[in-house]
């Protein structure tokens, strides 16, 4: 009996599982969309297309950058020092005015010659104050080079710009000081400087124009900056003026002292010496 009751257990299973595979058959012969064969029972085209809808609302559009633009290269400071030290601002230039142009003839031989006479005969007695007399039937006057005539000689020092053989005492200083005291009535600009200190004697002929602005610039600046300075710089005009031009050889300082510096420096040692007296006879009480 038991037996035949396995039997007859075995045999359902058997039915069942042939009538379960006759239902996937039937299943798999339904034709199918191209593209949805792995896709969950009830899932349609119409759902498929409303979520390509979606995605091409959520695509975010990234914007080509910029084309890069080049960079410029600095141009280096002219030499003449900081801000302080450079009225003329970088490089002479400005929003108004004039640039750094020459504004001046170049002159004749016989100007030159003429010139280089005096500068000889103006440096044989540095300390005393000279005027030149230009061609134009115009003069300049400049101020003593030392407080008094040197007893020995006196080494020059080398300077890329200056002749070896020249005197000790003849510096790019006074040369540019030389130089401006001839400009067009006083003013001009540093081209112009420039171009005048050239017709000395005493300045390398194969120097370049480059290294001359430069050098000029900073003498310039120097001598803007001196107790009794003799050029000044106008800010809006771009131009250099001379101060001293309206003086003459009896200037009271320039006869006195011989050098228009040392009146302050004299001043200034005074003080000095009477507030040491004061803090010596003080400390001798304590």
């Amino acid at each position: 009996m038991l037996m035949k009751r396995k039997l007859q257990v075995l045999r359902g299973l058997e039915e069942q599982m042939s009538s379960d595979e006759e239902s996937f058959s039937s299943l798999s012969d339904v034709p199918r969309e191209r593209g949805f064969e792995n896709l969950s029972p009830g899932y349609t085209t119409e759902d498929s297309n409303i979520e390509d809808q979606n995605d091409q609302q959520l695509e975010i559009s990234i914007p080509t950058p910029p084309p890069e633009r080049p960079r410029q290269k600095r141009r280096p400071p002219e030499e003449g020092g900081s801000k302080r030290n450079d009225p003329e601002g970088k490089e002479g230039k400005g929003t108004k005015g004039q640039k750094n142009v020459l504004t001046i003839k170049p002159a004749t031989k016989e100007s030159i010659e003429s010139y280089r006479a005096q500068e000889r005969a103006r440096y044989a007695q540095p300390h005393k104050p000279w005027t030149y007399k230009l061609a134009d039937e115009r003069t300049a006057i400049v101020a003593p080079v030392l407080k008094k005539m040197p007893t020995s000689n006196i080494k020059p020092r080398d300077h890329f710009m200056l002749k070896n053989d020249r005197p000790g005492y003849i510096t790019i200083l006074c040369l540019v000081r030389d130089a401006a005291s001839r400009l067009p009535n006083g003013v001009g600009t540093r081209a112009d400087i420039c171009e005048l200190l050239k017709e000395s004697q005493y300045i390398n002929e194969n120097v370049s124009d480059e290294k001359v602005s430069n050098i000029v610039s900073g003498a310039l600046d120097r001598l803007h900056y001196e107790d009794d300075a003799c050029v000044q710089y106008d800010q809006e005009k771009k131009l250099w003026t001379y101060l001293h031009k309206d003086r003459t050889e009896e200037y009271p300082a320039w006869i006195d002292q011989g050098d228009p510096r040392s009146s302050k420096k004299k001043e200034y040692n005074e003080k000095y010496k009477k507030k040491k007296r004061v803090n010596t006879d003080d400390s001798s009480y304590a």
